[in-house]
This record gives structure tokens, C-alpha cells and sequence, in this order.
């Protein structure tokens, strides 16, 4: 589990700085509220009682400082990776919903 969180640590630090080497300051601090929101709020749980949304928030940035084309691609690349960090990183939880 040690191993697991320092990934999880790695990734936030060296995918920030790195998305703000390649896209300026605006697209690291972008990086860095989707990862928290998908990540870290997505395992709280805080997201279902608070309704707090950093991705819509990250995505509206982003297409305001670099586009809607970059935007949409971003997002669609991204989101299924934090998704992969997160479960890779973290433990699983159960669903609230029944698959089908």
C-alpha cells in the first residue's frame, strides 16, 4: 500500500510539472485539479455530499486558454488515465449502484 500511495504521489507531482514544461502554468494547475477531483475527492466520496465539480471547472479552463479541439482531446485523454491511476493506486470501493 506504501508503494501504491508514493505512485499516486509521483504521478501528481511529475504529471503537474510535466503538462506545465509542455503547456505553460495554466495546463499544470489544470492537470493538477483533475487529478485531484478524479482521484482524490472520486475515493473521499466528498463529491456525491458537497456536489464540488473540478472537472467541469478543468475542462471550461482548458478550452478557454487553448482551444475547444485541444480541450475535448485532452479530456478524452486524461480522465481514463486518472481512472487507471486511481485504480491502480487505490483500493477498490464498492459501487453504490448494482452493475446491472
Amino acid at each position: 500500500m506504501k508503494y501504491r500511495l508514493l505512485l499516486l504521489a509521483g504521478s501528481f507531482i511529475v504529471g503537474t510539472l510535466l503538462f506545465a514544461a509542455l503547456g505553460g502554468p495554466g495546463l499544470g494547475i489544470i492537470y493538477a485539479l483533475l487529478l485531484f477531483d478524479k482521484v482524490i475527492l472520486g475515493f473521499a466520496g466528498v463529491i456525491r455530499y458537497f456536489g464540488i465539480e473540478f472537472t467541469t471547472l478543468g475542462t471550461i479552463l482548458t478550452g478557454m486558454l487553448y482551444g475547444p479541439i485541444f480541450a475535448a482531446l485532452f479530456i478524452i485523454i486524461v480522465i481514463p488515465f486518472f481512472h487507471g491511476v486511481k485504480f491502480i493506486a487505490l483500493p477498490l470501493y464498492e459501487p453504490d449502484w448494482p452493475l446491472f
